[in-house]
């Protein structure tokens, strides 16, 4: 059986100049943390159809920490590339040039609005996961009334758990104390889904509609328990 691969014209021409003046490949990038727009997201930030990437985090010290993205645009447009959906973000990121700021347009209050980001070079994967980690460590779910961070190592073999889940460490009133979470709980799921980071968690809520119940799976040192919550 042959196998084919075909690359675009213009990214092998990229990776050739590049390699002839700096002698490595170089990849640029954003610095932020996006999730796909559903239809019920799309319809709440007032736009006529679900497209782009939305944004959920703007990592510190990356090149979008000081530009005018904010958490909450939704990337539609990027150097005049239409984003259809958070997976087409990217690779076209990481394929612009570093030499200008790149033209972006965003979805904000219903309404397009046209950006000039400067970009930055693609830090290797240990500096992005490090980055990545900092900006993810904690959330505080205002609306639930919760703040969850990672579950730390001895809290996973305290509890013998084979995923981490994330931590429970603060409760106040609202729909997450009506349900019966209480600090130190480990939340596993989500209506179904996995939760093993912050950012997790805030993309699953961010999918269930206002007044919808779900069932949330939690540990606890005496054992398991489900646990009814009501998204507000």
């Amino acid at each position: 059986m042959g196998l084919s691969f075909a690359i675009p014209i213009d990214i092998a021409l990229n990776v050739a100049e590049q390699l002839q003046t700096r002698g490595k490949v170089t990849r640029a990038w954003l610095g932020v943390i996006i999730q796909h727009v559903t239809e019920e997201l799309a319809d709440s930030f007032g736009m006529s159809r679900p497209e782009g990437a939305l944004i959920t985090n703007i990592l510190p010290n990356g090149p979008a920490a000081g530009s005018e993205l904010r958490v909450g645009d939704v990337i539609v447009v990027f150097n005049g590339e239409p984003i259809g959906t958070s997976s087409a973000l990217p690779p076209v990121v990481g394929r612009s040039s570093l030499q200008q700021p790149a033209e972006v347009i965003v979805m904000r209050d219903g309404k397009r609005q046209r950006l000039r980001i400067a970009l930055g070079e693609l830090p290797d994967e240990a500096e992005l996961l490090a980055a990545a980690g900092r900006a993810d460590a904690t959330l505080d779910d205002q609306d639930l009334g919760l703040r969850l961070r990672e579950t730390d190592q001895e809290t996973r073999e305290t509890l013998g758990l084979s995923r981490p889940g994330v931590t429970v460490e603060d409760v106040r009133p609202g729909p997450a104390e009506d349900a019966g979470l209480q600090s130190g709980d480990v939340v596993l799921s989500l209506d179904g889904v996995a939760v093993d980071a912050p950012e997790q968690w805030r993309e699953v809520t961010a999918s269930l509609s206002a007044g919808q119940r779900v069932a949330v799976l939690v540990q606890r040192e005496t054992g398991p328990v489900f646990l009814s919550i009501r998204m507000p």
